[in-house]
């Protein structure tokens, strides 16, 4: 669909398929190497990081302007957080957040089909690959920022809307015949 369309897209899938020698068991032991790896690294919730994304905000980014509302009586009930303050909470979240692992897929060929991505609390991974105007760093940075869940939430409202419309199908179709037998005299009813 992306070359027909001009799109750019990306593949993303719960199963692996057998290609150029992959093995899905071998892929999930490279994930739990990666995990404990990154569990001997982790940080306690609450102490700094290392690492430049990871520095606390400066005594002058953390000031903030007041809003023109903020004098009002009624602003004291509703207090909308500033750029600053949404910031320094975005990067408190991040810094206690559970890492997301990657496994490239690489073959017997040496070739790079795609990742392996457990995101967040996941232990089964999705694995993603290119797909069309988008390199593979791209398309696991969109999958892992689309992930509230293990399934990326595009894809996940898809699957909840598709199923919720075939439920609705399915009842609009069991509904008449309901009503049509429902409506006939049952024998012994006379």
């Amino acid at each position: 669909i992306g070359v027909t369309t001009g799109y750019p897209t990306v593949g993303v899938a719960k199963s692996l398929l057998a290609v150029d020698g992959l093995d899905r068991f071998k892929v999930r032991q490279e994930l739990q190497e990666a995990a404990a790896a990154c569990k001997a690294t982790a940080v306690a919730p609450g102490a700094p990081a290392a690492g430049p994304e990871a520095t606390p905000p400066t005594a002058s980014s953390a000031a903030t302007t007041p809003s023109p509302a903020a004098a009002s009586p009624a602003a004291t009930t509703a207090v909308v957080p500033t750029g600053a303050q949404m910031l320094r909470k975005a990067a408190a979240a991040a810094a206690v957040a559970p890492r997301d692992i990657q496994v490239p897929l690489t073959g017997v060929s040496g070739r790079v089909w795609g990742t392996a991505l457990c995101p967040g609390l996941s232990k089964k991974p999705l694995y993603v690959s290119v797909g069309h105007r988008l390199s593979l760093k791209t398309a696991v940075e969109l999958v892992r920022r689309c992930c509230l869940h293990r399934v990326p939430e595009p894809v996940r409202q898809a699957d909840l809307r598709s199923r919720q419309w075939l439920r609705q199908q399915g009842a609009a179709a069991v509904s008449p015949a309901a009503a049509v037998t429902s409506a006939e005299p049952q024998p012994g009813s006379y």
